[in-house]
Order: C-alpha cells, then structure tokens, then sequence
C-alpha cells in the first residue's frame, strides 16, 4: 500500500463512516425526543457492557490477526484466520452460556434488576458482535475498503429502520433498542460469514499458532479495557456521583462529541494495513503523515465545536430537535469529549514503531497510566463540577496517552520529530479556542487553519511538490 492508496482507502473509510453515523445519529434525536433521560442512562450502560465486553473477548487477537495476517504469504493466511476464529468461537459460546445462567445476576449489576430481558439480548449481541468482527477485520487486512462499508451500512440501516418501526410505531420502550441492534448483528454475522469461509479450514487448526497469536495479542487486552475504562468508566461513576438522569445527559451529548472520534478510527482503518505493510516501513513516511494528519484532526475538531455544539444540535423539523431539548443542558461538553479524541487521534498517529518493534507491552503501559489518570480524575471532578469534570477526565487522560507515547518513540525508538511543526499544532488548540470565544466571526475559523499553517511555513514546499505530481500522475491514469 502506498501514501496515495492509503488517502484513497482513508477517504473510502471515512465517508463511509460518516454516512454510518449520520444514520445513527437519525436514532439520537429519535431517543432523545422519546426517552427521558433517565431511560437513556439505561440505554447507555447497556452500550458500555457490550462497548466493554467486546474488547475483553477478542482476547487481543484481532490486532494479532492483522500482524500476522498482512505479514505472511497469501497461502498462511487461512491458518491464521482458522485459529483465531475457532478461539473466539468457543469462548464465546462458554461465555452465553454462563450469561444466560446468571442473567438476573448480572443484569442487577450493570443495568439494575427489571431489565433482565435486556441482559439476555445482551448477551446474544455480544456473541455475534465478536464473531462477525473476524470477516470484517480481513477485508480491512485485504484492502477491500468497499466491502467493509457496504456490509457496515446494510447492518446500520437494518438497525435505522427496525428502531423507527420498533419505537416510534409500535411503542415497545427501550428495549426496541436492543432488540434492533441483535437482529442487525445477527444479519451482519451471516452476511460476512461467505468472507470468511474462503479463509477458513479447520485442518489447520495448530495450537502453536494459538499460542503465538495469543503472545502477541495479549497485551492489547489489557490495553483495550485500559482504552474502555477511559470511555466509558466515567458513565458508572455518574451513576453513583450523580443520578441516571445526569447519566442520560451525559452520554448524549458525549455521543455528539464522539463525532471526532469516527474520524479518527476511519483513518485508523486505512493507517493500520499501511504501516504494517513490510514495504512501507523504514522509509521515514511515517512522521511526515503524521503531522498532517495531526493538522487535519484539528481543523475537524474546529467545526465541530464551532458548528455542532453552537447550532446543529438545536436544529428543529417538525416540532422535534436534533438533541432533545431536555438534553441542552450538557451541550457544553462536547468540545472537551471531542478534544480528547483529537489526541486520541495523535496516539494512534504515533503506534507504528511500537507494532514494527514488536513492543506491545507498551501499548497496555501507556493505556494503563490513561485509565488510572481517568479514574482519579472522575473520583476528584465529577462531584465537583459534575458531567463537565467527566468529559475533562476524558479529554485529559487522552493528552497524557499521547505525550506518554511521543516520549517513548522520541527517546526509546530515537525518532526524530520536527518540533517546529509540533509546536504550532500544539498552539492551534487554545488559540481556536479564544479565537471562538471572542470573535465575531467564528464561523471562518475553522477555513482560516490552512491559511495560518501555510502563513507559519507548516507545509513543506519539496513535499507539497511531490503530493501534486503524484495526484496528477493518479488521475492522468485514471483518466486512460
């Protein structure tokens, strides 16, 4: 894969993406005009045990799968697809049946005692939500970008219409919800099973292989719950702090936030396949993208905060609003939730050389200190300050994820970053954040960002130069 496929694939991704979640953004003014806050709050802990559940079963391997996946001959890869999906399989089946055992157990736990039925369709989504992810990862592995999104669309409009049907007209309460989110995880996993099943041969099953994806996926579990306790753990603790009604507010407007975070994992989409292709690895490409995705991720966070938290989310049409108007009260957090992601966003921009060195345990480290730093910070603010102390947690633990990752790859990997570049990114942030706050014409400032980088000479002129004639040289073949 080379820089122009991996912008194609990125683009393919993210616009694929951001149709996904415009459709299920079409769900939140339906919940939000519908259910009282406190029915949101439910409906949200129910997201964060499958958010939470889903990264522990995977065990690691799906990073694992990736590594091996994209570094082996075509003909390895079904031993690597078969072991991985024959593991996940049978943990998954051992853990439904402990959940549907001790459903009311645990529904007393994460949801509270009359939503049982809720927990059974929990437990059902969770094991087809971690089956179906295997085929998916593989077209991710194959470059089949197109494939990814349409399987990923049929399932959000599945759910889009089922919700509309469930709710809206037949009035069957929150758990229309769920109900709506099974059977479009059960469609995606028999709609992706035919992708997998090209790549899968039980006569390969080898326990060494097992072995040895577990070894070097079992640090991102570890990394993964750290990355959920960051996420999520902040919704439990309102709970207790506050009340579910402060929850339901909360999470719908931190779902707003979470715009940057879809731009985010849709580069992430495209950047993983990328850097760990064996041909693009050592060529110094890495710090160079890095920047200007950096700039990139900024310059969207600017709208957001400049057009979503000041006008989208009060959009009105036919009497009802984007965010129910009960939720207005927690528009304000948006722009930290979203900042967070920014940086969320630089940590992932900086992973290559961790997973070219083979030195995941860093991974689980750097994730390790956010989640502490996070709990800390939700223990200390939000019975201060409330949901804004939540969505500071978050954004704070994010910053410190990433200058922790910047410092390892600058003193342990000896990478050499220009700090000019660095620094005038880092000084964008609170410079957006005044220029918002006192002009007049805020609604510029997020067009104004590439004139600033270009005035502050940000842009490399030699690099620009060698983007232009490789566009024109793609689209002059493109046009033969």
């Amino acid at each position: 894969m080379n820089l122009l496929t991996l912008g194609k694939e990125s683009i393919i991704y993210g616009l694929g993406s951001i149709l996904i979640r415009l459709t299920t953004f079409a769900l939140l003014p339906i919940y939000t005009n519908t259910f009282s806050p406190e029915e949101y709050g439910i409906i949200s802990l129910g997201y964060v045990f499958l958010g939470f559940m889903t990264v522990v079963l995977h065990f690691g391997l799906d990073a694992a799968l990736l590594k091996f996946y994209k570094s082996c001959k075509k003909s390895e890869q079904s031993i690597y697809v078969t072991n991985t999906y024959i593991f996940l399989l049978l943990i998954n089946i051992l853990l439904l049946a402990i959940q549907l055992i001790f459903y009311d157990f645990l529904s007393s736990i994460i949801l509270g005692n009359q939503y049982s039925s809720i927990m059974i369709l929990l437990s059902f989504i969770l094991f087809f939500d971690v089956l179906w992810s295997v085929p998916m990862l593989m077209m991710r592995a194959d470059n089949k970008p197109n494939k990814f999104v349409l399987f990923n669309l049929i399932s959000v409009f599945v759910t889009l219409a089922l919700n509309i049907v469930l709710i809206v007209n037949m009035k069957m309460g929150i758990s229309a919800v769920f109900i709506s989110n099974l059977i479009s995880s059960a469609l995606l996993f028999i709609l992706t099973y035919q992708y997998l099943f090209k790549k899968f041969n039980i006569k390969h099953l080898d326990y060494s292989i097992i072995h040895k994806l577990i070894n070097f996926g079992y640090p991102f579990i570890l990394a993964g719950i750290f990355t959920m306790v960051i996420q999520f753990s902040d919704r439990y603790m309102i709970e207790y702090f506050l009340d579910l009604e402060q929850l339901g507010l909360y999470s719908a407007s931190y779902k707003w936030g979470s715009v940057m975070l879809l731009c985010v994992m849709a580069f992430n989409s495209a950047w993983q396949p990328f850097f760990l292709n064996k041909d693009n690895q050592g060529k110094g490409n890495f710090e160079n993208i890095s920047m200007y995705v950096c700039a990139l991720f900024i310059m969207v966070w600017a709208f957001i905060i400049t057009y979503v938290e000041s006008s989208i989310v009060t959009l009105e049409w036919n009497g009802k609003f984007l965010l129910g108007q009960e939720y207005w009260d927690s528009i304000h957090i948006i722009k930290w939730v979203s900042l967070g992601y920014v940086f969320h966003g630089i940590y992932i921009l900086l992973l290559p050389y961790i997973y070219i060195q083979s030195q995941t345990k860093w991974v689980a480290v750097i994730r390790g200190m956010g989640a502490i730093t996070n709990v800390i910070l939700n223990i200390f603010l939000i019975p201060r300050i409330g949901i804004l102390g939540a969505s500071l947690a978050t954004c704070i633990s994010f910053i410190l994820m990433a200058m922790m990752v910047f410092s390892l790859n600058k003193n342990h990997f000896l990478i050499k970053y220009d700090m000019k570049k660095i620094i005038s990114l880092i000084a964008l942030i609170p410079l957006i954040l005044i220029a918002i706050n006192i002009s007049d014409f805020s609604y510029y400032i997020p067009f104004s960002i590439p004139v600033f980088l270009y005035l502050i000479g940000f842009f490399d002129a030699v690099e620009i130069n060698k983007l232009t004639n490789k566009i024109k040289l793609l689209l002059s073949n493109e046009g033969h």
